[in-house]
């Protein structure tokens, strides 16, 4: 296997390099803003659902034992499903662009969260579906972000691009996993949920008011076309 490099000479670039890429591009904005949003919901649902099924396990007749089993078990059809979903994330990609995925997959991710907050019973049937819809916006949103900012970032500093993308996707992981814990504790599991599913629907509305921002800028869905 041959291995074509980018031309030119690569350089590590630092925190005030990527700064300055970043705040000149508008997708890799909205790459950002998206991955802070989203990085979170590969661990709030899979902590709160499992600490939330767990504490009210007596009232349904269940120990906690079994409750963590069967969390476990809705957590693993949730993924299956978003593991199978990458492929149809990945033609529509390629189809209809970066940018009406990311609308779709973060309002789809904000309705999942929106179906589980007003669930009164965390071991209904329903809950499969319910997981399942969060795990394939999740999933979508975070593919599609990547792939806005792979299409976005000059290929000398592509690298630097997406470790600070990872950065601040961490970031969003540990700010809303503790407000969202916070939410937890202080009022309802429900509201903790909601909260998340709200941010999720303001991405993607976000997203949408400022899709035409997106489409004009070079490296944008104008330059995928």
């Amino acid at each position: 296997m041959i291995l074509v490099l980018p031309e030119g000479k690569n350089k590590s670039s630092g925190v005030r390099e990527i700064y300055q890429v970043v705040s000149k591009s508008f997708p890799l904005k909205v790459s950002y803003i998206t991955a802070f949003i989203t990085r979170a919901d590969i661990a709030i649902p899979s902590t709160l659902l499992m600490v939330w099924m767990v504490s009210v396990a007596h009232k349904f007749g269940y120990t906690p034992i079994q409750a963590t089993a069967r969390g476990g078990f809705i957590m693993m059809v949730g993924s299956l499903v978003g593991l199978f979903s990458f492929s149809a994330i990945g033609i529509l990609l390629d189809r209809i662009g970066r940018t009406p995925v990311l609308i779709g997959t973060l309002l789809i991710a904000g309705v999942g969260y929106f179906f589980i907050a007003i669930t009164q019973n965390p071991f209904s049937p329903w809950m499969f579906v319910f997981v399942s819809i969060l795990g394939f916006g999740k999933n979508g949103a975070i593919v599609a972000s990547n792939t806005l900012a792979s299409d976005a970032a000059p290929q000398p500093m592509l690298g630097s691009i997406f470790g600070g993308l990872n950065t601040v996707g961490t970031l969003g992981i540990v700010l809303f996993l503790q407000g969202c814990g916070y939410l937890f504790d202080t009022f309802s599991s429900g509201d903790a949920f909601l909260f998340k599913g709200v941010v999720n629907l303001l991405g993607g509305i976000w997203v949408w008011a400022v899709k035409g921002r997106i489409n004009a800028d070079p490296h944008g869905e104008q330059a995928e076309v």
